[in-house]
């Protein structure tokens, strides 16, 4: 999705890693662009993705499906990500998580 594309172009742009399994490589913390309204964007990209087979009658255990894909990414992706970042940057990622949202 576009979302998903703004995020990596905005990540690309300040020379910082993309990579979700090297939140420690992270050089800049990128708070502009679409990282101004979420600050997980390339993963609400990638639920964006999935929406349309949760609301398809593909399975009668999408919901559930897509539900563990949404608690799996935040439990083991996005808060061991946070953790890394206000580590690294202190009472400037505080102050971002402060200002923008998780997800949306």
């Amino acid at each position: 999705s576009l979302y998903g594309l703004g995020g990596l172009w905005g990540c690309l742009r300040c020379k910082t890693t993309v990579h979700p399994w090297s939140p420690k490589d992270t050089r800049v913390l990128v708070t502009n662009g679409v990282f101004a309204w979420s600050r997980n964007p390339m993963y609400v990209a990638l639920l964006g993705v999935l929406l349309p087979w949760l609301c398809s009658p593909v399975h009668p255990l999408s919901p559930i499906w897509f539900l563990a894909a949404y608690l799996w990414l935040n439990q083991f992706q996005v808060i061991p990500e946070e953790r890394i970042l206000a580590d690294k940057f202190g009472d400037s990622f505080r102050a971002y998580q402060a200002r923008v949202r998780r997800w949306l």
